[in-house]
């Protein structure tokens, strides 16, 4: 009998073991499965990057430094949350754990970096949020827990709801099953369907809003990144749950419920997420009873997998693509008025290209099941949901990860370091000053410090991200006024483990001498060197710098002037606005544009030639180069990690008095411009440029005439040719390259 109950002991012991290593999605080990990349879909790659870099730390690697319980008789455990996230973000991190019990919470709580906010357990700790906002008077303060700037930062294993007492009254039980407690035309028929359980506040009035109970449970802002919230109950929202605001990034949302609003006013009341950053990682959630579901305002690479949603999903506020709805149930219920998958009036802008939906099990209100024939399906221009593909990915998954180590035991995995705001081999001038920033995560833990040298001399240890040295007045004299001479700076990373990881960088400063000037003074389209696509930037388009198919027109034509030291502003022919990168952001992921003016380092770009391709980084920000966003086909142009491998940052110069272009070439005999599009083709060429009836002959890549003809209505089929180069050729001697698909 013994035995029997040691046997079931350790059996229990086993089963306790495998549950907490059971491997999830964004857990630590994840990589992208290179065997099942798709060469249709590009953005694979990016996609296999959302959420925390090197995954959510596992709950035993992570120390608890503070243990707070419920203290009887105190109306606002509020202070006594941010008392212990202070003071564990200043010993270098780790978790608050709250007993369980029922938290009565009055006013914000402001999360802080490596500090993990922990429930005993998911049912057990209930934070009652009793807060109210006043209005203007407190712009920051409708927040429960407000993240900005924020790095390593998680809410796990927690419960909050929200108590709408107003005016001395509870306006419904804690407990109960909503859509929304105000109903509006554009998004629920509660009207028409009396017997469902859907509420509004007051149903006199249609647009009536109660301010004071405006307050959102959670805003991830600035910076915030690598930041999670994991296995959590998010129920009935004073106005809405879940916003993650651009440029926020690698954010991961997992296992985590999302019901209820109390309210649905205007200016987004009733959300359940927001989200408008970049590499956001939303798996296994569910989202019910809420207004939308959104993917907007700048959103890109964001991936939602595996998750139960029973509200729209929702584009209409002017994202910038690439995102991936994979493999989840979108049921909306008959009562929501939005479409499933929605994008709003014409008056909200139209969807980012290139979002793609696949493998996902629609049903969309009583109009039954839609897109599960597993096609790949995205956005057309008339904002409808139609196939891009009608073959499923080669390997049946847009979202291709494997595991690869960072199982939660064995040995420790080491941390990553890179250098941010300086690159190697930077050239500086005697006497200037340096400001490094240091990236440091850890795919199975945390950071516990890291330390930075110059020539080997230790100048500072920094216990919390961000990273970074030089910036303040009465610190690191080393970094100070440089002197002529070479430079090595080393960062050291340790883990909470003890794993080391060291990273060095190279500089010179004085006696640098100016290059050699790569690019004359001129006009120049600058070309995708993977297509014919050039860049381009129109005002209808807001001067957002994008990829087009190639035309002779001015706003595809740009002024280069050198500044010195192979720096250029870059002029738009058509606007006469400069080529930017708005608000002197830092990092991956921000868009690119024009402005009217080039007073600032963001303005200024410094050319680097590899052969015959350039590429060019913004001179506030060199870690980073003008990038292609996924290599798409009229792709959105952002800055992005400079590799001399990427050849999204490879571009062709095209000086304006050459007459070379893929899709359409100038005439020395008749001056006559000639276009081909659409570039790459299919079926039919229609070609500009040239009269009716004009003689034609088509080549193949080895010079074998394969069409001759005569243009008919400017039209010329193609359909059976097969995929490859082609060369098309006048009698007047025009010449212009295209593609089959």
């Amino acid at each position: 009998m013994k035995t029997t109950n040691h046997f079931l002991t350790f059996f229990a012991i086993l089963c306790a073991l495998h549950v907490s290593i059971a491997q999830q999605i964004g857990d630590p080990g994840w990589v992208f499965d290179e065997s099942k990349y798709d060469n249709r879909f590009p953005a694979m790659r990016e996609y296999a990057k959302a959420g925390v870099q090197g995954g959510i730390p596992y709950r035993s690697n992570t120390p608890i430094k503070q243990t707070l319980s419920v203290i009887s008789g105190d109306s606002d455990m509020a202070n006594n949350i941010q008392s212990a996230i202070n003071a564990v973000n200043s010993s270098g991190g780790g978790v608050v754990l709250l007993k369980n019990g029922t938290y009565p919470i009055r006013s914000q709580i402001t999360m802080k970096s490596n500090v993990i906010l922990r429930g005993e357990s998911k049912n057990g700790v209930v934070l009652e949020v009793f807060m109210r906002f006043q209005g203007a008077s407190e712009p920051k303060k409708k927040e429960v827990f407000y993240w900005k700037n924020v790095q390593n930062a998680g809410l796990e294993d927690l419960s909050m709801i929200y108590n709408a007492d107003y005016q001395g009254r509870q306006m419904y039980p804690l407990d109960h099953d909503w859509a929304f407690t105000y109903f509006s035309a554009y998004s629920i028929r509660s009207q028409n369907y009396p017997n469902e359980r859907v509420y509004h506040d007051r149903p006199n009035f249609k647009y009536h809003t109660v301010k004071n109970i405006d307050v959102i449970y959670v805003r991830m802002d600035g910076t915030t990144k690598n930041c999670w919230i994991d296995n959590c109950n998010f129920r009935d929202s004073g106005s809405a749950h879940l916003i993650v605001s651009n440029p926020s990034k690698h954010i991961t949302i997992r296992n985590t419920l999302v019901r209820g609003a109390f309210q649905k006013g205007n200016n987004g009341h009733g959300y359940g997420i927001n989200c408008s950053g970049s590499y956001v990682l939303m798996v296994k959630n569910t989202v019910k009873n809420v207004r939308h579901w959104a993917i907007q305002q700048g959103a890109i690479y964001n991936v939602v997998y595996d998750c139960h949603s029973e509200t729209d999903m929702n584009f209409h506020q002017g994202d910038r693509g690439l995102n991936l709805i994979e493999k989840n149930k979108l049921h909306r219920p008959y009562w929501h008025l939005w479409k499933v998958i929605g994008t709003g009036a014409s008056y909200h802008g139209d969807p980012g290209q290139g979002n793609m939906f696949y493998d996902n099990d629609v049903i969309d209100g009583n109009n039954g099941k839609k897109y599960t024939d597993k096609k790949v399906y995205t956005f057309n221009t008339d904002r409808n949901v139609v196939p891009m593909f009608n073959t499923p990915p080669k390997y049946g998954t847009l979202y291709a990860l494997k595991r690869s180590g960072g199982n939660g035991g064995g040995q420790n995995q080491l941390p990553n370091v890179s250098f941010s705001g300086i690159t190697e081999g930077a050239q500086l001038d005697k006497g200037a000053s340096i400001k490094p920033v240091v990236d440091a995560s850890d795919p199975d833990g945390s950071i516990a410090n890291v330390k930075l040298y110059i020539n080997n001399q230790f100048i500072r240890q920094e216990n919390a991200a961000p990273y970074e040295w030089g910036h303040l007045a009465d610190k690191d004299d080393q970094l100070k006024n440089l002197e002529d001479g070479n430079y090595t700076l080393k960062a050291e990373a340790t883990d909470n483990k003890g794993g080391k990881t060291t990273k060095t960088l190279s500089l010179k400063v004085g006696n640098s001498g100016a290059d050699t000037q790569l690019i004359a003074n001129g006009t120049y389209f600058i070309e995708s060197t993977e297509s014919n696509q050039r860049l381009l930037s129109r005002s209808q388009e807001n001067h957002n710098a994008m990829m087009h198919n190639p035309g002779n027109y001015n706003d595809q034509k740009w002024v280069f002037n050198h500044l010195g030291d192979n720096i250029y502003t870059i002029k738009n022919s058509s606007t006469n606005r400069f080529l930017e990168v708005p608000y002197a952001r830092c990092g991956n992921a921000n868009n690119v544009a024009t402005y009217t003016s080039a007073g600032g380092d963001h303005q200024k770009w410094k050319a680097f030639k590899t052969e015959n391709t350039f590429a060019f980084k913004p001179l506030h920000c060199q870690n980073v180069a003008l990038d292609r966003a996924g290599g798409a086909i009229n792709a959105n142009i952002h800055t992005w990690s400079y590799s001399t491998t990427n050849q999204n940052q490879k571009w062709r110069l095209e000086a304006m008095t050459t007459s070379r272009n893929l899709s359409g070439n100038k005439s020395e005999k008749n001056n006559m411009i000639m276009m081909l599009y659409p570039n790459p083709a299919k079926d039919v060429i229609t070609i500009q440029g040239i009269p009716h009836n004009t003689p034609i002959k088509v080549f193949d890549f080895y010079g074998n005439e394969v069409i001759k003809s005569r243009s008919e209505g400017n039209m010329l089929k193609v359909n059976k040719l097969p995929s490859g180069v082609y060369f098309l050729q006048t009698d007047k001697g025009s010449k212009a390259k295209f593609l089959i698909q």
